[in-house]
């Protein structure tokens, strides 16, 4: 999946996608399209950020976005926990 930058946000709700704003340039948006739901996201190291999607969907997977770069990359499937209750705390 490529980045597709934007001006503006415009119309998106919490937790769909990624933006990246970018100092003189504007903001990068990121797993947008289509549409995915982040539900947690920590740092990895001092240059990258992992992102869960969609834990509870057909569609969950794990992603590595640099932001400096703009690499973005799919590390895994899953984990897939469609039949399981919501939690707070999801590994992966």
């Amino acid at each position: 999946m490529e980045s597709s930058p934007q001006t503006s946000p415009g119309s998106r709700r919490a937790g769909e996608g990624v933006l990246v704003f970018v100092p003189r340039t504007g903001v990068n948006t990121y797993l947008r399209d289509p549409v995915v739901h982040v539900s947690a996201m920590r740092l990895e190291g001092n240059d990258n950020v992992r992102f869960l999607v969609d834990p509870w969907s057909a569609n969950a997977s794990v992603w590595r976005l640099n932001p400096t770069s703009g690499d973005l990359s799919k590390l895994s499937d899953g984990p897939d926990l469609r039949d399981e209750p919501y939690q707070e705390n999801v590994q992966y």
